[in-house]
């Protein structure tokens, strides 16, 4: 099968078979077998479990079916040790059990932005519009001054009014009543928040503007390969997109800041905080790019199926309304206010720290639904793990679902019971033994939870409170349960088996009439 593959390669270029055609078979032929040998004789004494893939090409399918893949190493590593896989000439080791994990979230050694940059590939690259000078660690450092300063209470807190307002607007533009696929627009929902609290207001005012940056983020996503990451010098056709889609992304946040930049226009959002620091556009443009991406991505997803989670649970369901009512009472008790405009006037210490049934929603919905592998690459010296040798530039994987599906952790792990966050010390158990890692872990927390977490208080009280809403399949036919999401849907976590869709109605005041909007 290899001389016949290798005989037909040749044919499509060469033509017959020639004596030299022949003599270069056998020789790449033997090329082959050469390396394959290497291969198969080192692994049997490198210590690690060996996950499958294609002689010389690797295992594909972590690109393809990401998930599915993954677990051949949770279930390879189940009696200990470490799995190992090949792409191409990059070593991708895989750890799950306890050992792995404090080492993956632990190993000052072990780089975030390298692991993301090679294995990844979803989210835009600068460097395809633009040549960068600065290095991955300066433009890491810019981002997270840039998170950690616009991502503050105080300024957060000034722009709740707008954000319930930005939320109610789109809400406005729905139908009435009807039947919607949550992951397109409580996305869009999300989308909106973040370019608000995160990028220009241009954009963020303008209808037209959003749907546009959003056609060019899913456009990124959706040219992204396995050869485009994997090969990025070789000129694909979907690399040519890739390059050309982000390249209109650039220019598309790009104008509007010069714009402003060259009025002397003052806004007061986050890029004109950007331009008092003295940022250049570039820097502005990449900081955008990036928190858009990291936002939508995992807030979207989670929120979807926290929505999906509480329709299919009437007792949450009930405690989460009993909440929301006790909060207006408190601190917005005017019912004659739209509740969009109620909900705002609550400040934004209550929404961080006094919604106890939101937070355990959140943290049940991330556990069962954010199980994608982490990444991260060796950047330092060889170390010794569990055996065997994790080379320095190799890369290293941790599959969330090892520790969040885990019955050994979690009883019915499949199951959403946010009950189970109600005991301190269980919280605090997992905290320690790293079986909850939903907000990052060790060396990598996430930058961006305060503002995760008030997208999904936000989008889930206005949505509860204005519509009443049924699970139904593409026909209107109720669905049953909850399924379960694809987890090799990286973007979206996108139900299993079909769409599932919302059959929404506004909610009735008291008086029988549609409440205030």
């Amino acid at each position: 099968m290899l001389n016949f593959t290798i005989d037909s390669l040749l044919s499509d270029h060469i033509g017959d078979a020639t004596n030299l055609s022949l003599w270069t078979s056998a020789a790449l032929s033997a090329g082959v077998l050469a390396v394959l040998y290497y291969q198969l004789a080192a692994q049997k004494s490198d210590g690690f479990n060996h996950l499958p893939g294609i002689p010389l090409i690797g295992s594909w399918d972590f690109f393809t079916k990401r998930s599915d893949f993954v677990r051949l190493a949770i279930a390879a590593n189940k009696n200990g040790g470490i799995s190992k896989f090949k792409l191409l000439n990059h070593n991708v080791v895989v750890v799950t059990q306890e050992q792995g994990r404090r080492f993956f979230f632990g190993d000052k050694n072990l780089n975030f932005q390298e692991g993301y940059a090679v294995l990844w590939g979803g989210a835009p690259k600068v460097e395809d519009a633009v040549k960068r000078n600065q290095s991955q660690a300066e433009q890491r450092s810019y981002f997270n001054k840039r998170v950690i300063s616009l991502l503050r209470r105080d300024r957060l807190g000034k722009i709740v009014p707008q954000l319930f307002k930005d939320l109610n607007n789109r809400m406005d533009t729905w139908p009435q009543s009807g039947r919607a696929n949550p992951f397109d627009n409580i996305y869009r929902l999300v989308f909106q928040m973040t370019v608000r609290a995160l990028a220009l207001k241009e954009l963020a005012d303008s209808p037209a503007a959003l749907e546009e940056l959003s056609r060019l983020y899913w456009g990124v996503e959706k040219s992204t390969s396995a050869t485009s990451v994997l090969l990025p010098w070789f000129p694909s056709r979907t690399r040519r997109n890739r390059k050309d889609i982000t390249a209109e992304l650039y220019q598309f946040l790009a104008d509007p800041i010069n714009k402003r930049k060259a009025e002397g226009r003052i806004e007061d959002d986050a890029a004109q905080f950007m331009i008092e620091q003295g940022d250049s556009t570039e820097n502005m443009v990449t900081f955008v790019m990036a928190a858009i991406f990291a936002g939508i991505i995992t807030t979207g997803m989670n929120i979807c199926w926290l929505l999906l989670h509480v329709n299919a649970n009437p007792e949450w369901s009930a405690k989460l309304q009993s909440e929301i009512q006790a909060l207006l009472s408190e601190h917005s008790p005017d019912t004659t206010l739209p509740i969009h405009v109620r909900l705002s006037q609550i400040p934004i210490g209550v929404w961080e720290d006094s919604t106890p049934i939101l937070d355990l929603m959140i943290q049940e919905t991330i556990r069962v639904t954010i199980n994608i592998p982490l990444l991260r690459r060796n950047v330092d010296s060889d170390v010794k793990l569990d055996g065997a040798t994790v080379k320095k530039g190799d890369f290293m994987a941790y599959p969330l679902e090892a520790a969040h599906l885990d019955p050994e952790n979690y009883a019915d792990p499949m199951k959403w019971n946010p009950g189970r966050w109600e005991d301190p010390a269980e919280v605090e158990k997992h905290k320690a033994q790293l079986t909850f890692m939903g907000w990052g872990a060790g060396m990598h927390p996430c930058l961006g939870m305060r503002f995760a977490k008030l997208e999904m208080k936000f989008i889930a009280a206005l949505y509860t409170s204005r519509f009443e809403y049924t699970r139904v399949d593409k026909h209107g036919a109720p669905v049953k349960g909850v399924p379960e999401p694809d987890l090799n849907d990286l973007y979206r976590a996108s139900p299993k088996g079909g769409e599932v869709f919302f059959e929404y109605k506004p909610k009735m005041a008291n008086g029988g009439a549609p409440g205030l909007p």
